[in-house]
């Protein structure tokens, strides 16, 4: 299916324009639109033509498509380069102020952005 497809299955009615602003907020916009069928690119096997990144962002702009209030994410950044962090980093800064984030992870950088820790 096209990343377009796969964005939209969080939410069968979305627009267009509303799947290129999940994007944009997921930070996945810009190198969606670099690939040479931007957003008609077929994702082959779990995405297995794109990095771990541009996954993870692609599953953001999902669940922000998705519009639940709560987000729920399992080591978002595990095994990202710092780039790839970061990009994930900024979406979730700009999440936290209109939905519930609740994140799992082991890494201290990580948890920097959160308004509580619950350490077990």
């Amino acid at each position: 299916m096209s990343i377009k497809d796969n964005i939209r299955l969080a939410n069968e009615s979305a627009t267009d324009q509303e799947i290129y602003q999940a994007a944009k907020l997921a930070n996945a916009h810009e190198f969606i639109e670099r690939l040479e069928n931007g957003y008609d690119t077929v994702m082959q096997n779990s995405g297995s033509n794109l990095s771990g990144g541009q996954r993870r962002r692609i599953a953001i702009a999902r669940a922000i498509l998705k519009n639940a209030p709560v987000i729920l994410m399992d080591e978002a950044t595990s095994a990202l380069d710092n780039e790839s962090e970061q990009m994930i980093a900024d979406a979730i800064s700009q999440l936290r102020n209109q939905k519930t984030v609740i994140m799992i992870a082991h890494r201290t950088a990580t948890i920097q952005l959160v308004d509580n820790v619950v350490v077990c």
